[in-house]
């Protein structure tokens, strides 16, 4: 068995992940169609969340909380890196509607 030792990096390296799809929280039904009854009750069951992939279907966009927290994490980017003097070198995003 191989031992893992981290990577020393000598810059930050900053991972996103996108917010909650109707997808993460099973809102879909097993043809892939939105569950309106589960939405509108808010039911959500993470332990049969759907695989998204690369693909950019009705299903994986998010929720209005996935929106929400988009907007938490722009904020918290903004007040504890940018405004901190943090310049990032690249940024890499995902051409889908979630990220």
């Amino acid at each position: 068995m191989q031992s893992f030792s981290p990577i020393n990096l000598e810059y930050d390296l900053v991972f996103i992940r996108h917010g909650e799809t109707f997808g993460n929280c099973r809102q879909v039904n097993q043809k892939a169609a939105i569950k309106i009854e589960a939405v509108k009750a808010n039911n959500k069951d993470y332990e049969k969340r759907l695989y998204h992939g690369c693909v950019d279907e009705l299903i994986k966009q998010l929720l209005k909380s996935g929106k929400e927290q988009a907007e938490n994490l722009a904020n918290n980017l903004d007040n504890e890196l940018i405004k901190n003097n943090w310049i990032p070198y690249s940024v890499l995003v995902s051409p889908l509607k979630r990220a």
